[in-house]
């Protein structure tokens, strides 16, 4: 029925599980609920004119913002003399 995916210079695809601390889990679950306040209110100021010019609005998907970020490593986490990106 279905085909196996061909990666495209990769050995294998990205894990299908993450295991995940109760600390992590409270950590994003708060900076989502951060991001949904915001784009909420950005929302009722440009409902009220407040803010001029085009709003674009990820309503429903930040999710996904944090799945990406749970699975990608920080630039320069483990190196001292790198700042974070």
């Amino acid at each position: 029925m279905f085909q196996a995916y061909k990666f495209h210079h990769l050995d294998s695809g990205p894990a299908t599980t993450y295991t995940i601390s109760r600390d992590e889990a409270l950590h994003f679950y708060k900076e989502m609920l951060i991001v949904r306040r915001m784009e909420t209110a950005a929302g009722n100021l440009y409902k009220e004119k407040a803010i001029r010019g085009f709003c674009h609005l990820y309503s429903g998907q930040v999710l996904q913002r944090f799945r990406i970020s749970a699975h990608t490593p920080v630039v320069g986490q483990n190196d001292k003399n790198s700042a974070e990106v």
